[in-house]
């Protein structure tokens, strides 16, 4: 197993560790600091359980008092409001700003917001993400947990499946991830390549 150690000896995931060395930089930090050094000051966000990453990576440049390294996150009720407050913003300052939304529903919920910044001409950074998954399931581990507490758990189902299914591209037919990524689409015979892993709504 790989250590999460830098360089230095510093563990990467504990508050107050943020790197100077380019090699030991998670991606979390390298974004919110590269977001940073191209002008966006704002980074409007409607947060949720895929942007732990950028959360943990923020706060371990204010432990380290590195505050002024990354953008100001700037919670929003919903993605419209993330998105308008950006154009808004830049609208007023001039500095294009950067939008931070849920991936599927979450980025749609952007379509109005973004015509109107489109038909402005305001330009802005949008970013949407997904938790790793692979056509395997789920690949994220939940970080160090306090000794006695325990891991979420759905009935009768290993952690993380009970969020992911298979989908096939070519007639839409879905299922569970439970035996893994079938060889082809039960429904429509679509070899293994037309399915996708995807998250159960």
């Amino acid at each position: 197993m790989e250590s999460d150690d830098d360089a230095d000896g510093h563990d990467r995931r504990t508050p107050g560790t943020a790197s100077d060395d380019a090699e030991t930089v998670v991606a979390a930090e390298r974004l919110l600091r590269s977001l940073h050094e191209h002008g966006v000051t704002r980074l409007f966000a409607n947060l949720g359980t895929d942007h732990a990453p950028l959360l943990e990576a923020a706060a371990r440049l204010d432990a380290a008092d590195r505050t002024a390294a990354y953008p100001e996150i700037v919670v929003c009720p919903h993605e419209f409001a993330a998105m308008s407050a950006a154009h808004g913003y830049t609208a007023a300052t001039g500095e294009p700003q950067a939008v931070l939304v849920h991936v599927d529903v979450g980025t749609q919920n952007l379509g109005a917001a973004m015509h109107n910044a489109h038909r402005s001409r305001v330009p802005m950074v949008v970013l949407a993400g997904l938790a790793p998954i692979t056509d395997e399931g789920f690949e994220v581990e939940p970080a160090d947990r306090n000794e006695g507490e325990e891991e979420e758990e759905i009935p009768g189902k290993e952690f993380g499946e009970g969020y992911l299914m298979w989908r096939c591209t070519e007639c839409g037919e879905m299922g569970e991830l439970e035996d893994g990524m079938p060889d082809s689409c039960p429904n429509c015979g679509a070899p293994e390549e037309a399915l996708t892993a995807a998250r159960e709504d």
